[in-house]
């Protein structure tokens, strides 16, 4: 399966995706919102343990045998998130906080599980790159919108404060027990600041003209 999704990814970074058969291709092989969610999330949140100079903390499944009775056995790839916690600002490192432009900065050179390079290969379609960008900005007005967010926080604030700091200080790290509040108000100005910034790189993102010819 992986030898698979790597030829596939590899296909995708260099395949001419301004052709409809290609970009169909990738459409009957990945859930295409899928991936859009998936980089979206991944390019919002800043996450630098993910691609950053290489590819990490990634997993993908699809089904091997196709059921119609059964909703996404359909044998497309999916993303599934994971390992997240370099992100949103907690770190203090430039590249996690709000300010940071990961979807237009952060590449994988090398890498065939270079997401973010088969990303840009497929906004040369008029189609995919519409879809993206739409889909780009549902997410922000909606999942991280900034009254949703601080609803969440508070709800596990609430649920699981107290045994999260007791369990920190139960295996000796008293520092993160103590620096709770620290790290939550920085999950909190990060989400709040990010939706101005993440607008402006998704529309530099989608302003570049990538319709010319492909390298041979």
């Amino acid at each position: 399966d992986l030898e698979e999704f790597s030829a596939f990814c590899a296909w995708a970074k260099s395949a001419d995706m301004s052709i409809p058969e290609n970009y169909q291709q990738f459409c009957d092989t990945m859930d295409l919102q899928s991936f859009m969610d998936y980089i979206a999330v991944e390019t919002y949140i800043n996450n630098a343990d993910w691609i950053n100079g290489y590819v990490n903390n990634w997993q993908i499944w699809h089904t091997r045998t196709v059921d119609e009775s059964i909703p996404k056995a359909d044998g497309k790839w999916r993303f599934i998130f994971y390992d997240m916690d370099y992100a949103g600002g907690l770190y203090y490192n430039e590249n996690t906080g709000y300010a940071w432009d990961s979807l237009n900065n952060n590449r994988a050179d090398g890498s065939e599980y270079d997401f973010l390079a088969i990303l840009e290969n497929l906004m040369s379609n008029p189609e995919f790159a519409k879809l993206f960008q739409e889909n780009y900005l549902r997410i922000i007005d909606t999942c991280f919108a900034p009254d949703v967010v601080d609803a969440l926080l508070d709800y596990y604030v609430e649920s699981y404060k107290e045994v999260t700091q007791d369990t920190f200080r139960r295996f000796g790290l008293g520092w993160a027990a103590d620096g709770y509040d620290d790290s939550l108000a920085h999950l909190r100005e990060f989400f709040r600041e990010r939706p101005e910034y993440a607008k402006q790189y998704l529309e530099a993102f989608c302003a570049v003209d990538r319709s010319g010819p492909k390298p041979m």
